[in-house]
């Protein structure tokens, strides 16, 4: 067997050495290093022909021994051996691991969704999330189901992602998941014959009407939540319910209707 001993190549219309070999045996391009099919490394039990199934152009990477396989990224001018990223993968377990005490930020359109930072807090600043309170003043309610409409035009403590109206004091599901809400109502009762119940109660699209109720009396603080699935679309607003022979009054500025997307 022959060896065909180069210590460089160089392309003919090149000005410089387009691919230099050290001694040691490592390799340096000058351009792009473009794979057609796959780039692999490791063990070749790795076999399947990823292009052939329209996956693009893939690198494999397996350890060739041991339980784990890790690959370790790190910035410029850094250690690989303390810092940097390690992207790991083990028979029950895939790992993404970061050394340092940085961030690790998942990002859409090149913003930042999801963040966890070097203590492990994890912060999702785009998730669905809205807290209002009632507008200021007494709201009467008669007897029955009535929306409240104190929420309507209310004070928006946030309203990440706008998708509580104020409008009409709805909230409207932007994706399929688990929600949690809640609603408080401070309510006060005058007139009529004592006896009976005050109540609240959200009214869902696609769930009907989940109450809260309370024994009648002068001053009434209703408050209750919940997570509830909803699908994208579906709706939730506040509702009152009064007693027919007492006269109900909430207080806007002492009531508050929130909800956020869980997962």
């Amino acid at each position: 067997m022959s060896t065909l001993k180069l210590e460089n190549i160089k392309h003919e219309n090149s000005s410089t050495n387009n691919m230099v070999m050290d001694s040691d045996g490592s390799t340096r391009t000058t351009g792009i290093h473009k794979v057609d099919s796959r780039l692999q490394v490791g063990n070749s039990s790795i076999t399947q022909a990823y292009p052939q199934n329209n996956f693009g152009y893939v690198a494999d990477f397996q350890g060739s021994a041991g339980t784990q396989t890790f690959i370790s990224i790190a910035a410029p001018g850094v250690s690989l051996g303390n810092n940097g990223v390690i992207i790991g993968e083990d028979a029950t377990d895939t790992y993404i691991t970061q050394r340092g005490n940085k961030n690790i930020k998942l990002t859409t359109q090149d913003v930042t969704r999801v963040n966890i930072d070097g203590t492990g807090k994890v912060t999702m600043p785009y998730q669905p999330s809205f807290m209002v309170r009632g507008t200021s003043g007494q709201q009467s309610f008669g007897a029955g189901s009535v929306s409240a409409t104190g929420f309507y035009n209310a004070t928006v403590l946030h309203n990440v992602g706008n998708h509580y109206n104020t409008t009409n004091g709805t909230f409207t599901a932007p994706v399929d998941g688990r929600y949690h809400m809640a609603l408080n109502l401070y309510t006060q009762t005058t007139g009529g014959t004592a006896g009976g119940y005050v109540g609240s109660h959200i009214r869902f699209s696609n769930l009907g009407d989940v109450y809260c109720f309370a024994e009648n009396g002068s001053d009434v603080n209703l408050s209750f939540s919940g997570v509830f699935n909803m699908s994208a679309n579906d709706t939730a607003f506040p509702m009152t319910y009064g007693h027919s022979g007492r006269t109900q009054h909430y207080l806007g500025q002492h009531s508050y209707f929130s909800g956020h997307l869980i997962g």
